[in-house]
């Protein structure tokens, strides 16, 4: 009787024949995916699971339209939500502006480029370090609810 050796993937318990097709794994989305979900102590999904949550997301992503933004015409800004909106309409910054008598800046502004959508977790990885980095960070002392400004933590 021969033994078979047998390849696995602890993460994603999955068995291989051959130390290749393991190696091939490796590379994979899935793989990365079930490594993410083991770092949440959450079980792996199979390749079904994984391909069908992928559709389901490109199918959401591609039914969203353009999201509302909301502008400041006078300190010549965009906000993707409401709540930086209106943290920064209680700012310092735009109240100064407005106490100056300073108008609304109007410019030709060419339409924005639709992003394209991450086709790999590589590509959607890298867009959400982009979003992280850009992201409006908001003072401790503010609540993140009301956008009251309270003098301590307390």
């Amino acid at each position: 009787m021969e033994d078979k050796i047998i390849f696995t993937c602890i993460s994603c318990r999955i068995q291989f024949e051959h130390s290749e097709d393991q190696r091939e794994h490796y590379k994979s989305e899935l793989h990365r995916f079930n490594l993410k979900r083991k770092a949440f102590d959450l079980p792996p999904v199979n390749e079904q699971t994984f391909k069908s949550k992928v559709e389901a997301l490109k199918q959401e992503q591609n039914k969203k339209t353009t999201p509302e933004k909301f502008e400041c015409r006078i300190c010549d800004k965009e906000f993707a939500s409401d709540g930086p909106y209106q943290q920064h309409l209680s700012s310092k910054k735009h109240k100064e502006a407005v106490a100056s008598g300073k108008t609304e800046v109007v410019r030709n502004r060419k339409p924005k480029e639709e992003k394209k959508l991450p086709e790999t977790l590589e590509e959607a990885e890298a867009m959400m370090e982009e979003k992280i980095k850009n992201a409006v960070k908001l003072p401790i002392e503010n609540c993140l609810f009301c956008n009251h400004l309270s003098k301590t933590l307390e």
